[in-house]
């Protein structure tokens, strides 16, 4: 049979369990508040990672956006203006045409004053029947208005075409007055006509010239 130990042993085995139980928990609680401290070190450190690269992000993301607001800005800006260029071609290729109100008003013009004379015709093509074609509206006006008009002529011109009309007179003395009305008709008639005198122009001529539409 195993001899009783003794109760100072079992003191002293208590004492030293309780001890260590206590040094334990002392060492345990220190390292946890170390451990909250560094995890709240660690998380003032992330979050300021965060903001730096949310920061980082937010400004790659304004330049993104505004580079893409600009291309979608330049490729708009091409669309309008292909847009522009589109019609205004579309606009050249229209023939000129001269409404009932515009061929009303120039008649009225026309008739205001006596010819004094014939006025001769001529045209300027290309690779377009277009002028020649608006001639014979114009000169059908200046029939109806009881004008003496010539027989039309003309052709393509050589290298780059003129545009627009003109009222051709003579480089000296004064203007026939049927050179005025006839420019002044052309205007009541939303036909923009400019006067010029010219050396092939004799003195008392009048010519009309037709070119392509500008």
């Amino acid at each position: 049979m195993a001899a009783p130990v003794a109760r100072s042993e079992i003191d002293a085995t208590a004492t030293s369990r309780k001890g260590m139980t206590l040094d334990w928990l002392e060492t345990a609680s220190l390292w946890s508040n170390i451990a909250v401290v560094v995890l709240g070190v660690l998380a003032a450190i992330a979050g300021g990672f965060a903001l730096f690269f949310g920061l980082k992000l937010g400004a790659i993301k304004d330049a993104d956006q505004q580079q893409l607001e600009l291309r979608v800005a330049a490729q708009q800006e091409r669309a309008a203006k292909a847009e522009k260029d589109l019609l205004e071609l579309q606009e050249r290729a229209r023939p000129r045409t001269v409404d009932s109100n515009a061929r009303s008003a120039m008649i009225d013009v026309l008739k205001s004053t006596r010819s004094d004379g014939p006025v001769e015709i001529e045209f300027i093509g290309g690779s377009t029947s277009e002028p020649f074609e608006f001639t014979t509206i114009l000169v059908g006006i200046l029939k109806e208005a009881g004008w003496v008009v010539g027989q039309p002529d003309g052709g393509p011109a050589l290298g780059n075409p003129p545009t627009g009309l003109l009222v051709k007179v003579s480089q000296t003395g004064e203007p026939p007055e049927r050179a005025l009305v006839l420019q002044s008709a052309m205007t009541a008639g939303g036909i923009p006509t400019r006067l010029s005198r010219h050396p092939s122009v004799k003195l008392g001529e009048v010519v009309l010239l037709v070119r392509l539409k500008p």
